[in-house]
């Protein structure tokens, strides 16, 4: 007996079509629905990541801006510090300067206006008489303090160079320790005493004037 075939019924053929559909809908959906987790989740990532880079950045600011303050803060305290050392220094050197001047104005004023031209006069004929030499002898002899605060005298010429100083201070010398490696005059024998304690070694030169109107040494 021959068997004809059976065609699918099309009630049940559109009923699996709309099952298909429906199937693959709901994946879809699944798979949207993993899709924007997943969105959300490495939004969320991104988020913190950002939040802890900018907690980062802000700590590390933090501990700059702190750093340079302290830097700041050292710096105007080493300022302080140094301007206080100068200014404390330079007060010392001013008010040694002042005693230094005081005893050298005390030490030339031992002698009268007669007595220091004498000595002046006494130095020129003495380079002349024991060197040969011609000495510039100024108007207005100017104490020095580069040369404890005698009078420097130079030999006439192109080089003028350095005779001797008249007159170093005895109590000044150590400040001046350059005196001690030239020529120092002295007016009489006291002074050269007093001046070959003070620069032993040194060359000190008697001009053995009198010592009339001449009081005691500083």
């Amino acid at each position: 007996m021959d068997v004809a075939a059976v065609s699918p019924r099309p009630g049940k053929a559109r009923g699996d079509a709309a099952a298909a559909r429906g199937a693959n809908a709901e994946r879809e959906a699944r798979q949207k629905e993993r899709e924007e987790k997943a969105e959300r989740r490495r939004q969320a990532e991104q988020e913190q990541e950002r939040v802890r880079r900018a907690e980062e950045s802000r700590v590390h600011w933090e501990k700059v801006r702190r750093q340079w303050a302290e830097e700041d803060a050292r710096r105007a305290r080493e300022k302080a510090e140094e301007d206080a050392r100068l200014a404390q220094e330079q007060a010392e050197r001013e008010e040694a300067e002042r005693q230094a001047l005081e005893t050298a104005r005390a030490w030339w004023g031992r002698l009268s206006p007669q007595q220091r031209t004498e000595l002046f006069t006494a130095v020129a004929e003495y380079a002349w008489r024991e060197s040969n030499l011609r000495v510039e002898i100024p108007e207005k002899p100017m104490m020095s303090s580069e040369y404890a605060y005698g009078v420097p005298v130079y030999a006439l010429g192109k080089q003028r160079p350095l005779y001797g100083v008249v007159r170093p201070c005895p109590s000044l010398v150590a400040s001046s320790p350059r005196v001690a490696r030239l020529h120092a005059l002295t007016r009489s024998s006291q002074e050269a005493r007093e001046l070959a304690a003070a620069m032993p070694g040194g060359r000190v030169t008697d001009l053995d004037l009198p010592e009339h109107e001449q009081l005691s040494m500083c």
